[in-house]
């Protein structure tokens, strides 16, 4: 039976993490903590030592990718301007991090499951608005981040 993270298949397997990475955490109506409430966070790294994932349902009330790159300075979003920008949690706000489909993948860019990457570079924003970059992304501000205990 599941305990948790931990699961105990066997003899072999007993006492052994189950990696979250690439699952979805879903908050639990009674969570008690306002930074995850109604949250739904794609693992993308889970390991005894810490975890990090992306909030991917909520988005920023006043920032569009439009409005993000003019920011960063690096050319007009011409293919997604009106997308939005997801909020992926109360860690690094101001660092950005792009969800995507692995048809496009950069050399720093991690593979989450075998559908889905995940890329910290400023060069996959670039490669996006040039309308060379991944079919699908979300781009988010911030992470949720735990270290072990």
């Amino acid at each position: 039976m599941p305990g948790g993270w931990w699961e105990e298949e066997d003899d072999d397997t007993a006492g052994q993490m189950t990696s979250l990475q690439g699952q979805l955490l879903v908050a639990s109506p009674n969570i008690g903590d306002e930074r995850f409430e109604k949250t739904v966070i794609l693992m993308c790294h889970h390991d005894p030592e810490s975890a990090m994932g992306l909030v991917i349902n909520r988005r920023a009330n006043s920032l569009n990718l439009g409005d993000l790159y003019e920011k960063l300075d690096i050319g007009a979003a011409r293919f997604c301007a009106a997308d939005p920008v997801h909020i992926g949690g109360p860690v690094d706000g101001n660092r950005g991090f792009v969800l995507h489909s692995q048809d496009h993948m950069l050399p720093e860019s991690l593979s989450i499951t075998h559908e889905i990457g995940l890329t910290a570079s400023i060069d996959i924003l670039r490669d996006i608005t040039e309308g060379v970059g991944p079919m699908q992304s979300i781009v988010s501000l911030g992470c949720a981040g735990w270290s072990a205990g």
